[in-house]
This record gives C-alpha cells, sequence and structure tokens, in this order.
C-alpha cells in the first residue's frame, strides 16, 4: 500500500522551528488587527483600544510560546491565544452589529469594554488554570480491584468516591462506613 504523498508534507513549523513561525504568526496576527483596524475607519474609539491591547497581548504570548517550555504550558499558551482570538473576533462582530443598528456611540462603549473584560478574564483564567484534562480511569481495573482504586481516590477526596460501574456510577461514602449502609446508587 503506497502513502499518499501529502503525508510526507512537513510543516511551517517543521521546516523552520518553533522560533520563525511564531514570529510569521505575530506578523500575521498585527497585519489583520491593522486591516481590521483600517477597514473601521471611523468605527468607535473602544474597538480600537480593545483590537490594539488584544494584538499587544497574543504578540506577548506569542513570544512566550517561542521559548522552548514544557507541552502543559505550551497546551495552556495556545489555549489563552485561542480564546484571545475568538474574544477579538466577537467583539468586531459586536461592534459591526451595533453600528449596522444604529446604536448609540455609549452604548457601543460600554458592550465593546464589557466583552474585553470578559475575554481578558478569560484569558488570564487560562493562563493561570490551563486546559481541563480529560483523562479518565479506565473502567476495568476499577471493576477487577475496586478497593485499591477506592483507596487510591480517597487521598483525593476523603468523603466519597464515585466508580464506574457497567449501569453507571456508585457513590460510595468511605472513612465512616456511611452509618452502616452500603455503597449508595446514583444515575
Amino acid at each position: 500500500m503506497a502513502v499518499p504523498a501529502v503525508v510526507h508534507k512537513r510543516t511551517f513549523l517543521i521546516r523552520h522551528g518553533r522560533v520563525w513561525t511564531c514570529r510569521f504568526s505575530a506578523a500575521g496576527w498585527a497585519a489583520g488587527a491593522a486591516l481590521v483596524l483600517t477597514s473601521l475607519g471611523g468605527a468607535n474609539s473602544s474597538i480600537a483600544a480593545t483590537y490594539t491591547a488584544g494584538t499587544c497581548a497574543a504578540i506577548a504570548l506569542l513570544a512566550a510560546l517561542a521559548r522552548d517550555r514544557s507541552p502543559r504550558r505550551d497546551e495552556t499558551i495556545i489555549s489563552a491565544l485561542a480564546i484571545l482570538g475568538r474574544g477579538l473576533l466577537t467583539c468586531l462582530l459586536a461592534q459591526l452589529a451595533m453600528r449596522h443598528d444604529h446604536w448609540a456611540p455609549a452604548a457601543i462603549t460600554a458592550i465593546i469594554g464589557l466583552l474585553a473584560l470578559i475575554v481578558t478574564a478569560q484569558t488570564l483564567s487560562m493562563l493561570r488554570h490551563g486546559p481541563l484534562s480529560r483523562l479518565t480511569i479506565a473502567a476495568t481495573p476499577v471493576a477487577r480491584h475496586p478497593l485499591p482504586a477506592c483507596r487510591l481516590a480517597t487521598k483525593s477526596n476523603p468523603a466519597h468516591v464515585k466508580l464506574p460501574i457497567s449501569s453507571g456510577w456508585v457513590t460510595a461514602s468511605v472513612g465512616s462506613h456511611a452509618g452502616g449502609r452500603g455503597p449508595s446508587r446514583r444515575p
């Protein structure tokens, strides 16, 4: 079976490295922001301030990404960049919709400022906490050996443990024998 030629193509990152990829992305981000700001013309100053601050933050995040760190930190920075980009796009679309509907400039400034504040908070939260892990414990080892899994789980949560079984989840109270009762079933 022949492997398609597309599989053997190297990406920009592989060809030029992390630093040049981040520099190229920063240049693209700056050019895109300049294009948006010039195309809006006499738009509200709040969208200009939001786009300028957002672009500066994105370039700072790309500079941090260019420095080699751990894969977990890279994932956090990339997730923060994605939130920031989506947030700036949301601000732009909100600006265009409000201008189309002839909103008052003060209302546009307030809404864009509120959206910018929400995006900033979400970006900072992502940088502080990182993305959520989607890793779970497999159900098979728990079903075969429930006691060791129960002991491991109680170190992080001493009151209750949720164990997967074939028909759903079982919540077991540990440590106090739950007043002599066994595990309670919850859907």
